[in-house]
């Protein structure tokens, strides 16, 4: 993630309204974000969203619910406060009613996304590895890398609700 010196979040990245809209279903439903916890690390792009993921991730209890006045009141920056205001406020994103099963699919093509970005990571690796010469750590980082594309594929059906 990128630094506070960069640029305004662009509000018409898809990438960065699906961050968005997960950053509001855990701020305004954290009970129906059951898939907070499964998210990679990675997941979100805008160093604003994942500093509030850090935040969020140090301020939930056992059950996943946030004390939202404790989490604006120990962020240590006012732009981060100014974010949990806005995305408390802003409407999730619907012309349906807000289920378990648009929530999940959300959540899906968040980690589809992060996926995606991890799975070039590893395969500019793997173009640097000499298979031969590094045998081992390119078998290794290979396997990952199929892991990888399968649970992405999986991430894929469940967002488009090919699972159920």
């Amino acid at each position: 993630p990128a630094d506070s010196s960069s640029p305004a979040v662009n509000l018409r990245d898809p990438v960065l309204i699906l961050e968005r809209e997960v950053l509001k279903v855990k701020l305004q439903m954290p009970e129906m974000a059951s898939e907070w916890d499964h998210l990679e690390k990675n997941v979100f792009s805008y160093w604003a969203y994942h500093q509030l993921r850090t935040e969020i991730d140090s301020h939930q209890d056992a059950v996943g619910l946030i004390d939202i006045e404790k989490l604006r009141a120990d962020s240590p920056s006012e732009e981060i406060r100014t974010l949990i205001t806005e995305l408390l406020v802003e409407p999730i994103r619907t012309d349906r009613e807000v289920s378990e099963r648009y929530i999940g699919s959300i959540f899906a093509r968040l980690r589809e996304v992060a996926l995606s970005r991890s799975i070039a990571e590893v395969k500019s690796t793997l173009q640097r590895l000499n298979p031969v010469e590094n045998e081992e750590l390119y078998q290794k980082t290979f396997t990952e890398l199929v892991a990888m594309e399968a649970a992405r594929r999986t991430q894929r059906e469940l967002a488009t609700g090919d699972l159920g």
